[in-house]
């Protein structure tokens, strides 16, 4: 019968102990997810603003980076795309 009760204690102590092993290491992990790395910092982006522009043959507005250009005597024209510069071109004569 001490024999029973010796192992029954042995299991409940061995039980107690891997309990607080583990919350000792959760604790530890969460404390270590809340922190960010030191070698990685936090910035913010830039923000990048578009500039719209409008295309002289359809009148539609688009971002000046994506559109087709035409210099003529160092003035930039913007066009949509390469179907609206042709018709301009050719509605002034010029093709």
């Amino acid at each position: 019968m001490d024999l029973v009760i010796y192992l029954i204690h042995s299991l409940f102590l061995f039980v107690i102990f891997k309990s607080l092993i583990a919350l000792f290491q959760n604790s530890k992990n969460k404390d270590s997810m809340n922190k960010p790395p030191e070698a990685l910092e936090v910035t913010k982006t830039p923000v990048i603003e578009k500039i719209l522009v409008k295309d002289l043959e359809c009148n539609r507005e688009i971002d000046r980076s994506k559109a087709y250009i035409l210099i003529k005597n160092k003035q930039e024209y913007y066009f949509c795309c390469w179907d609206c510069r042709n018709k301009y071109l050719l509605r002034h004569g010029q093709v």
